[in-house]
């Protein structure tokens, strides 16, 4: 059941109609505090538009202390940054349009599955409480199509196994997975990362933006972001955050080989390590393969992309593998259509499931599956 505090009948006629019979209209903090002794199974409190700002903070700020275990979701009539970071920081779930009825049930619904997957996790026991693999998509040359192998991994994993996923942007100063995705970047890292210490699940799960109902996306934002922000901890805490609420999380890095890049190695848990058959970029790869091997970055947890590997330009796929010393693992073929599902937004396994690029990308999504499924195994034993 959900619990709905307004000071308006017209709002609370409109949000039940939304979100259903199950709907209990509360006005007040008192009756709301009651409410929630009441009814021990509600998880989810909607507030109307009606209740201005300042007391839904401070009863968003109670409920987290008294009941952290249920959600708040905030209605309004215009969404503002200012209204949402102070939102994220009093511990609001999500922010929602008044007039996005969709948004609303697609909030809900996020807090549900995020509740249900925390309850599963603790019927687990104690001594066994698995967290999501991140798998980093890194490419230290731009150009060899990592956001297009992030985006379309991210799509085929999704699509064919019973598992979430997010997709993070953490190129800072260019990324694309929003253009690519035609996604709105309203919220993004930098809004996490801006939290610092105070990020939680609830505010964290408030950023992500879902794609076509089949993974969660955390944007990079649309300006670049102050460098006094893009600190490794802080990206530590976040990615850390993220894998206590998804099984497999998928990075699109940048290209520049950082301190946020070494941090974001240091994490993951698989790399793919992305390459285009031109010099520049297998002699890049070689680097950052030496560069892992100092880092004590594990061969077994990383795997060589050949994108774009059937052309035609005096370089074989046994050259490459010779000049870096590595088996490659998946080999991306090239195609015009490519190009066209970039353009349209919409990740090629989607558009076209037949394609040969589809059909590479569903053997990376096997493949990773696999290397998650072996080092869950390791971390049991």
């Amino acid at each position: 059941m959900y619990l709905v505090l307004t000071d308006s009948s017209d709002e609370f006629a409109r949000i039940k109609l939304t979100l259903g019979a199950s709907s209990k209209r509360v006005t007040t903090a008192a009756e709301l505090r009651t409410a929630v002794e009441r009814y021990t199974d509600c998880r989810i409190v909607v507030v109307g538009p009606s209740i201005k700002d300042a007391r839904v903070w401070a009863i968003a700020e109670e409920l987290r202390i008294s009941r952290p275990e249920i959600s708040v979701i905030v209605v309004r009539h215009k969404l503002d940054l200012p209204t949402l970071s102070a939102a994220l920081t009093a511990g609001i779930k999500d922010v929602v349009d008044s007039q996005d009825a969709s948004a609303l049930v697609n909030a809900v619904r996020r807090c549900e599955e995020v509740e249900g997957k925390i309850a599963a996790r603790h019927s687990e026991g104690k001594n066994h409480s698995p967290r999501g693999k991140i798998v980093l998509v890194y490419s230290a040359k731009g150009g060899a199509g990592k956001t297009t192998i992030s985006s379309n991994l991210a799509a085929s994993i999704a699509s064919k196994n019973d598992l979430r996923v997010c997709l993070v942007d953490l190129d800072f100063q260019f990324g694309d997975i929003a253009v690519a995705l035609r996604l709105e970047p309203e919220k993004s890292l930098m809004d996490a990362l801006s939290m610092g210490e105070n990020i939680d699940t609830n505010s964290l799960s408030a950023l992500t933006i879902r794609f076509e109902d089949l993974f969660d996306t955390l944007l990079a934002p649309i300006t670049p972001m102050k460098q006094d922000l893009v600190k490794s901890e802080n990206i530590e805490r976040v990615l850390s955050l993220l894998q206590s609420m998804y099984d497999i999380v998928i990075i699109d890095s940048s290209t520049a080989f950082n301190e946020v890049m070494a941090k974001a190695f240091e994490v993951a848990d698989i790399a793919l390590l992305i390459t285009t058959l031109d010099i520049p970029a297998i002699k890049n790869l070689k680097l950052v393969m030496g560069t892992l091997d100092s880092l004590n970055f594990p061969p077994s947890r990383r795997r060589v992309i050949l994108n774009r590997a059937d052309q035609k330009i005096g370089i074989s796929v046994g050259d490459v593998e010779d000049l870096v010393s590595a088996e490659v693992s998946i080999k991306v073929p090239n195609s015009a259509e490519v190009s066209q599902s970039i353009n349209d937004g919409i990740p090629i396994v989607i558009a076209q499931p037949r394609n040969p690029v589809s059909k590479a990308f569903e053997e990376m999504g096997e493949l990773i599956i696999a290397m998650e499924k072996s080092l869950e195994h390791e971390s049991v034993t």
